[in-house]
């Protein structure tokens, strides 16, 4: 985020408040729910194996993607993916 406000001109803490004013939530979370979006996508669409998928959306340790995505949809990807499919 300050690398990107830098660019801009302005102060993390700017950029921050405007990232929430427009689009409701902060960076953080924003970037959670992308990722995690992405996962279920690659999940649905291709045959990479989970930790591949995890390294793909930007975790580089599958076991903390695994819990955050558990977090984000209530189930593990193996059983997202065996949901989506049945």
């Amino acid at each position: 985020m300050s690398d990107i406000a830098s660019e801009f001109g302005v102060t993390s803490e700017y950029l921050s408040a405007l990232f929430a004013k427009e689009t409701g939530m902060n960076f953080v979370t924003y970037l959670k729910k992308f990722r995690i979006t992405k996962a279920q996508e690659l999940l649905l669409q291709t045959d990479k194996k989970i930790y591949e998928i995890a390294f793909a959306v930007g975790y580089d340790d599958p076991a903390y993607f695994y819990r955050v995505f558990k977090e984000a949809t209530g189930v593990s990807p193996k059983t997202y993916l065996r949901n989506q499919n049945s």
